[in-house]
């Protein structure tokens, strides 16, 4: 998921130092839901409201262990505010690379998709990357930040 969402933000202009930030905060959400949600999504049923709240919460473990350490981005924040997956639900975007733009978590939640899409799951086969980029551009309105979903739609064209 941090290649993909570093290559978003690298197809979106953001220079190295911002795109170092949302590759490390990725590294860390990816290996927290590794970690935590690996046997819940791996199951071949829908998600209950329980397990949904687990899911959610895999995110807050991982910001909660780095939250004491000092980076030059808000990696803390970026890997919680992913969860939330609606960009309009997240509220004012931070400043990242020097420009009000895509945010951190923008980036990751669009490349969390595509990975999520574009795996095996047990209740249904891998739809494949093109197919989480359609999904992607057709949910832009709803679901991401625009300015992640042009960059996603200006590498494909």
């Amino acid at each position: 998921m941090a290649s993909i969402a570093s290559a978003i933000a690298r197809r979106d202009g953001l220079d190295h130092d911002t795109i170092e930030g949302i590759d490390l905060a990725a590294r860390i959400h990816g290996h927290w839901k590794d970690r935590d949600a690996r046997e819940i999504l791996s199951r071949p049923t829908n998600l209950s409201p329980m397990e949904w709240e687990l899911i959610k919460i895999h995110a807050q473990a991982g910001a909660d262990i780095i939250k004491g350490v000092t980076f030059p981005w808000p990696v803390a924040e970026m890997i919680v505010a992913n969860t939330m997956n609606a960009w309009t639900a997240r509220g004012t975007r931070a400043d990242f690379g020097g420009r009000r733009s895509a945010s951190g978590p923008g980036f990751i939640a669009v490349a969390d998709t595509v990975e999520a899409m574009s795996s095996h799951r047990p209740y249904r086969p891998a739809l494949g990357v093109d197919a989480a980029v359609e999904e992607i551009v057709n949910d832009a309105a709803r679901l991401f930040e625009p300015a992640v979903v042009d960059a996603v739609r200006g590498s494909c064209s």
